[in-house]
């Protein structure tokens, strides 16, 4: 008998009552227990993991955030695939999943040909890295099948913003960026891939101070 699909509020609303933070391993049983949701998981997750990374000295209002929770994930989903399905001329200014999405390929495709996690994938994608080694410009640029000069202001840049976030103070805070080999460390990488990725940011960075 086949089980009745479960909505998505409905599995937000389980996953914010049973986790107490956004790990890797959380993310991999949820989309296993509901693959119909894997995208969308994939991209609260990586949502729910950057808002617990603000900065520790901005004043957060954490009742309001606790009680927008799942609404306010279920919008930034919307908005991103929003984002996805509207034609766009240029790719400056853009994002790279927007991108992906209209070359027909998926995160989960996009990490794999290239050699990354989806925890790497978001950030590339919320311009949260620096330091990125051009062996990742080109990867991507040849599952896109385009250059790496219009690669390269997807993944550089100032760092998006994420919507849906309320803060007591006035100025919004700095997003946090990341080491690209500080990511690569605290992913889900196997050992050979994370070595691989390290040794591409070694050799960059040698190149870089002759």
């Amino acid at each position: 008998m086949t089980q009745p699909k479960i909505d998505l509020e409905d599995v937000l609303n389980a996953i914010m009552l049973a986790e107490q933070e956004p790990d890797y391993k959380a993310l991999q049983r949820w989309c296993k227990r509901y693959p119909e949701h894997r995208d969308a998981l994939a991209r609260f997750f990586a949502t729910w993991a950057i808002q617990v990374d603000l900065p520790m000295d901005t004043s957060v209002d954490e009742s309001e955030l606790a009680s927008l929770g799942v609404s306010r994930a279920l919008n930034i989903l919307n908005q991103q695939e929003n984002e996805m399905k509207a034609p766009t001329e240029e790719l400056s200014g853009s994002r790279l999943l927007v991108v992906c999405h209209r070359a027909g390929v998926s995160e989960q495709e996009l990490a794999s040909k290239i050699g990354l996690d989806e925890s790497i994938i978001a950030k590339l994608d919320l311009r949260r890295l620096s330091s990125i080694p051009g062996i990742c410009f080109e990867r991507i640029a040849e599952v896109l099948h385009t250059s790496i000069e219009l690669v390269r202001p997807l993944i550089t840049g100032p760092p998006v913003v994420q919507a849906g976030v309320r803060y007591k103070s006035a100025q919004r805070p700095q997003p946090k960026v990341e080491d690209f080999a500080t990511a690569v460390r605290s992913s889900s990488l196997q050992k050979r891939l994370q070595e691989y990725w390290l040794d591409a940011v070694a050799k960059e960075r040698e190149r870089r101070e002759l």
